[in-house]
């Protein structure tokens, strides 16, 4: 079985800023049927504001962290997340372009609603939500998109 983590050498994609990776691993995502979200970053020692690396992977990867307050919740969220491999690793290099060191294809749940649908971001914000209720995404388009008066409108 060959091992799902392609290396630097054999990636070899550049680009000009971190938005325009996360504009790439975003439409691949869309393509492949899953949701991107951006994971964790390094920031420069020197202005702290300049990204060093970053790391996008699918929306539902990972595990939320236990939280001392869960005794007191009424009604628990169900788990939708899952632990998986899946992502896209950049890393600044020194002409200040941001090349791909990591690119994970593997996924182990079902793909769903992509993040490349013409929502704006609060519409975005609220089908994250709910699919972190337990509420399907496709199911809070679908009523979203009825409440706005059409898919359409849902990208205003």
């Amino acid at each position: 079985m060959e091992d799902p983590i392609t290396t630097h050498s054999e990636i070899n994609m550049v680009f000009n800023s971190e938005q325009e990776a996360y504009d790439f691993y975003n439409g691949y995502g869309g393509t492949k049927g899953f949701s991107v979200r951006r994971d964790w970053e390094h920031k420069s020692i020197k202005d702290n504001k300049t990204i060093t690396s970053r790391v996008f992977v699918c929306n539902k990867q990972g595990k939320k962290k236990l939280d001392k307050r869960d005794d007191n919740i009424v009604k628990p969220r169900t788990e939708i997340r899952t632990d998986y491999l899946a992502r896209m690793r950049i890393k600044l290099n020194i002409d200040g372009m941001y090349n791909c060191i990591e690119f994970v294809e593997e996924h182990n749940h079902e793909l769903h609603l992509p993040s490349t649908r013409n929502v704006s971001e609060f519409h975005a914000f609220e089908i994250d939500l709910a699919d972190d209720s337990g509420i399907r995404p496709k199911d809070m388009f679908k009523y979203m998109s009825r409440d706005a008066g059409g898919n359409r409108a849902l990208g205003t």
